[in-house]
């Protein structure tokens, strides 16, 4: 499922992307931006789902976000009911 979420840290300031491939673990990304592996990104889902983690790689506009703290499974599911 695709989700459009915002991204924003210390060097990303209010990306618009879109979000496939959600897990408990992380997600996969695509920007319209350079962002270094490494980086400390926050992902917004909606005005009450957020994660924040570390960019694991970032290869042709897409990039591997490893959640800090694992998103609860019931989350995981909210987040597979919602469309864009």
């Amino acid at each position: 499922m695709l989700h459009s979420v915002t991204l924003r840290g210390p060097t990303v300031l209010d990306c618009e992307a879109r979000a496939t491939d959600v897990s408990e673990a992380g997600c996969r990304v695509s920007v319209p931006i350079k962002i270094l592996a490494g980086s400390y990104v926050e992902v917004s889902f909606t005005s009450s789902i957020n994660a924040q983690g570390w960019v694991a790689w970032s290869k042709n506009g897409v990039i591997g976000v490893h959640f800090a703290v694992p998103m609860a499974p019931r989350v995981v599911a909210q987040l597979t009911d919602i469309e864009i």
